[in-house]
């Protein structure tokens, strides 16, 4: 799970919805970005932005690699 992005999804008082939404993509695609898969760089620029944040700081290159590694 990405506690990271369930967590700011939460603070910022969006449901997955509308977290989708705002990024401009489909609510399974944030579902399955929260239960950890790693998302095209598009869609990690899409929903960094929603929170004023950089792909990489939700999703560092050490979490991607480990994950590809599965």
């Amino acid at each position: 799970m990405h506690r990271e992005l369930v967590s700011r999804r939460i603070n910022a008082g969006l449901s997955r919805e509308a977290l989708a939404l705002r990024a401009g993509v489909g609510r399974e695609t944030v579902r399955l970005a929260e239960m950890g898969f790693v998302p095209s760089p598009r869609v990690q620029f899409a929903i960094a932005a929603v929170f004023g944040l950089e792909p990489l700081d939700l999703w560092p290159i050490e979490m991607q690699k480990a994950l590809a590694a599965r």
